[in-house]
């Protein structure tokens, strides 16, 4: 049984109102999660569940943010070249990579390869979009997630 115990999520206030494209595992799950931002206020350009989608989606659509799953940036390659190449594609893109666990290695990685922020996917809906907020006013909040000044 799943018992909801978070904070409900706030809208984004207009003048922080973003585009966001992002990826995760499962349409189903990619697609939830697109309606969550788009209830918050947040203009999701796109959603696809891969990463070569999200890759192609990003260089047509620049969004200002972009999310992704760390299962589809992490490979046996590394998550650098990924991350990476997101971020070339969307120019001045921010990166916020969403984890099972987030802990302080998978954190510092995952910065170290440019990412702005990391959310743990068992983050409250509320705290996951105030984290995001802040990192779309260059700000990140903490709240069961990792951002680049608490690794550093």
């Amino acid at each position: 049984m799943w018992i909801h115990s978070g904070p409900e999520p706030s809208p984004i206030s207009p003048g922080l109102a973003a585009t966001v494209a992002l990826a995760v595992p499962g349409r189903l799950i990619a697609e939830a999660l697109a309606r969550v931002l788009r209830d918050c206020h947040l203009h999701v350009v796109g959603c696809d569940e891969t990463y070569a989608g999200l890759l192609t989606l990003v260089r047509r659509r620049r969004p200002a943010v972009v999310m992704v799953d760390v299962e589809l940036v992490d490979g046996p390659d590394g998550a650098a070249g990924r991350l990476a190449a997101l971020a070339a594609a969307g120019r001045s893109c921010r990166l916020v990579v969403l984890a099972d666990a987030v802990d302080c290695p998978l954190a510092r990685r995952m910065m170290d390869c440019g990412a702005d922020a990391v959310i743990a996917k068992s983050s409250p809906t509320g705290d996951a979009v105030a984290t995001l907020a802040g990192v779309i006013r260059g700000q990140p909040r903490l709240a069961g997630t990792a951002h680049r000044a608490r690794v550093e």
